[in-house]
């Protein structure tokens, strides 16, 4: 920049990098044009996007320590919306045309004047905070940095860098850096940088131990609570990512008090061949809670290139469904859904789940003569919505107004509770009511293999009368495709 001032008479200075295309015509001319007609703007610089169509410009103010420490920090106790509201994540996207504190250093402008008269260039950094220097140089001088959108340039960001420093060896760059900008210019004392800096580089080593890239366009769908629940979460999770594109990997956790049980233990292999199930107890796929110090959810975050959490089809709050919200980000790299909610609609639920053979054995044996049996599911134990809706009187009274319109129908009783068991067949019969007779405990696999038996068994009945709020029997009845009716 001396140079070119000593031997040419240069009124503005243009700072560009080498992987900047130009969108708009006129991009340097309508910049001058607005440059000169405002004394007050120091710096300028138009929209900058990247090759995924995203704006890199321009930023806020972010304070040291939201952004090596806290940002990280906070994975576990902020939704992804009060995490991108807190640290400003879509400024740029939002930004309108004006003065900001930060505008991207891969294509600026200005005056000769001004960058003279603030030293030009901070010399104690490298690839990193000259464009937060700057900005703070020129406001020393009562001058500002303005976003002009009216005119647009596409940066292939990273090009220059990337292919010469590790993603480590970036992220140690930019510390240090930063750490001489927030020092010099924003007074930030040594021993609160020396801390961030600590627990950064511990979090780098998290990043480097646990975070694997994947350039695969894919999603690891993660589903949690119990049986029923994961079900319907893989299979309508599923069906959002091949809708839009993507391959699926269902990580399934076998070792969770809710289900625990590997998934080839009861269902046969999936055929679909842009779906996979991987049976795995890595740290990742588990539920936070402060058992595990909510560190689950950090790895997840540190995995992923987008993790969508909890998104409830049924009842989706203020939030966009699934399906649309994963349409409008478009990852490009492997992402997660974490979920114990229905993602979506129209799922394929009876063809991803087909009973391994002795399961299906046990089934096809309590139905031996064809005759008429209708499914009752009575939840009980934990479950105090069902409980507080029907008792087990509305049971008993359904059931016998189907004997009397039909006095040689049947019942498949599936129960958690042992005392309803042996009310309903004390009434009705042991010729009449059928049962499977093996343990329901979800912390075993013999019990989840019952809980298997149970529910295929209610799939395979005429209809079914089932518990209020259950995805139990909701699960049963759309697996054989009929009816469910609750008392």
């Amino acid at each position: 920049m001396e140079y070119l001032s000593k031997r040419y008479d240069i009124d503005f200075f243009l700072f560009t990098n080498n992987d900047i295309h130009f969108q708009s015509p006129n991009v340097v001319e309508e910049l001058i044009m607005k440059l000169e007609s405002d004394p007050s703007i120091g710096i300028i610089g138009p929209e900058i996007i990247g090759l995924d169509g995203k704006r890199q410009s321009p930023e806020p103010y972010i304070p040291l320590w939201d952004k090596y420490v806290w940002v990280y920090l906070s994975t576990p106790f902020l939704s992804r919306e009060k995490k991108a509201e807190r640290f400003r994540f879509g400024y740029s996207e939002q930004a309108e045309e004006g003065v900001h504190y930060k505008l991207m250093g891969s294509f600026l402008l200005c005056r000769r004047t001004d960058i003279e008269t603030v030293g030009g260039f901070d010399p104690k950094t490298f690839l990193y905070a000259e464009e937060t220097i700057l900005s703070e140089r020129m406001k020393r001088i009562g001058k500002s940095l303005y976003f002009y959108p009216a005119v647009t340039v596409v940066h292939e960001h990273g090009a220059t860098i990337s292919s010469h420093l590790s993603n480590m060896a970036m992220a140690r760059q930019q510390f240090r850096s930063d750490a001489y900008y927030y020092r010099a210019y924003k007074g930030v004392s040594r021993l609160s940088i020396w801390l961030a800096k600590v627990l950064y580089d511990s979090i780098l080593l998290v990043r480097r131990r646990f975070y694997r890239p994947d350039d695969s366009r894919g999603v690891d769908i993660i589903p949690y609570a119990g049986l029923c629940n994961r079900m319907r979460v893989m299979a309508s999770a599923y069906a959002c990512a091949r809708d839009l594109g993507y391959s699926a990997r269902v990580l399934w956790c076998g070792r969770n008090k809710d289900c625990k049980v590997r998934f080839d233990s009861l269902f046969q292999p999936v055929t679909q061949p842009d779906l996979t199930v991987v049976e795995t107890n890595a740290l990742y796929s588990e539920t936070s809670s402060k058992l595990h110090l909510y560190l689950p959810s950090i790895l997840r975050r540190l995995r992923y290139e987008r993790v969508y959490i909890n998104y409830n089809f049924r009842n989706p709050g203020n939030r966009p469904f699934l399906r649309e919200q994963i349409a409008k980000d478009m990852p490009e790299k492997r992402f997660a859904i974490y979920s114990m909610h229905q993602c979506g609609p129209n799922y394929p639920l009876q063809r991803l789940f087909r009973p391994v053979e002795e399961i299906e054995e046990q089934v096809k044996a309590l139905f031996p003569d064809g005759a008429p049996v209708i499914g009752v599911h009575i939840r009980r134990t934990d479950h105090q919505e069902a409980i507080k809706h029907t008792s087990v009187s509305r049971y008993e009274d359904v059931m016998a107004g189907e004997i009397e319109a039909r006095p040689e129908v049947r019942f498949f009783l599936a129960t958690d509770d042992a005392d309803i068991k042996r009310r309903l067949l004390d009434r009705f019969g042991e010729d009449r009511i059928i049962t499977a007779r093996m343990e329901l405990r979800r912390d075993s696999q013999e019990g989840m293999k019952g809980a298997v038996l149970d529910l295929f068994a209610l799939s395979r009945t005429e209809k079914i009368i089932g518990s209020y709020y259950s995805s139990y029997s909701e699960i049963a009845a759309e697996l054989g495709g009929i009816e469910l009716i609750i008392p």
